[in-house]
């Protein structure tokens, strides 16, 4: 990951080294979006089983 810090080193990298940190960054952010989705699908089921009231 730190290779991408730097603009200059990211010229150097060969295609498959660019790739395989795509890739990474890739999985990362999906990581990030779907704990954050499943934080969401909680607490809105927390939320539902607090105020919502059967008649």
């Amino acid at each position: 990951m730190e290779q991408l810090a730097d603009p200059k080193i990211i010229e150097t990298l060969s295609l498959g080294e660019k790739m395989s940190e795509s890739l990474l960054v890739m999985l990362l952010g999906v990581g990030i979006v779907f704990s954050v989705l499943v934080l969401l699908m909680f607490s809105i089921h927390l939320l539902s089983a607090i105020f919502y009231k059967k008649e």
